[in-house]
């Protein structure tokens, strides 16, 4: 099952369009758009991993919603 958000974003894909083509492949979707409490309430519990992908902007606010503290990626010297 592939769960799509939609970020908060203008150049953000159409959800339907993205939904419509996975469903063409058979894969099952549920659709979330901005809801991003409701996808975290519905996946935070599952015993398997959960692979998140998308603009670092998405990915961000997840972590922040699942309480992953952030960590720097580099730092000047």
């Amino acid at each position: 099952r592939w769960s799509l958000l939609t970020p908060d974003s203008d150049r953000a894909l159409d959800i339907e369009r993205v939904a419509a083509q996975l469903s063409s492949f058979g894969v099952n979707v549920c659709r979330y758009g901005r809801d991003y409490a409701g996808f975290i309430r519905d996946h935070e519990a599952e015993p398997r991993p959960l692979l998140i992908t998308g603009s670092i902007y998405l990915i961000g606010e997840l972590r922040q919603l699942f309480g992953i503290p952030e960590r720097k990626i580099w730092t000047k010297n």
